[in-house]
């Protein structure tokens, strides 16, 4: 664990993953095998993040992820996270996803007005 107050600063109990995990409940969707769904995230890290879907993610499935971010660029651009990753495992409490690869996008504000997540992409 480092020793940066950004990062390694995360002291959450007995910790056993490789990277730190920050807690954020925030709704997000996701596309698998061109199938949409929604679900709520608990937690994420830089290796991965942990949320419960309506259905169980398969496990070894490439599975894409929107988050409406809840920091905004400059104070005033809404972002959105999309991450692709792969479905590692699943429990009763809901499935990891490693990320494989991530950006943030520009959310459109129509959509932020509507309803958050309404348009996914």
């Amino acid at each position: 664990m480092s020793d940066d107050p950004g990062f390694g600063g995360c002291r959450f109990g007995v910790e056993r993953r490789r990277h730190c995990r920050f807690p954020i409940s925030a709704p997000a969707k996701y596309v698998l095998q061109g199938r949409h769904g929604t679900a709520v995230m608990s937690n994420i890290g830089r290796g991965g993040v942990f949320l419960k879907a309506q259905n169980p993610l398969p496990v070894g499935q490439q599975v894409e992820l929107f988050l409406d971010w809840p920091a905004m660029l400059d104070g005033r651009c809404p972002l959105r996270l999309v991450i692709q990753g792969q479905a590692l495992r699943i429990s009763e409490r809901g499935s990891a996803v490693s990320i494989l690869r991530y950006e943030y996008r520009l959310r459109h504000k129509a959509a932020q007005a509507a309803h958050p997540l309404a348009m996914v992409g």
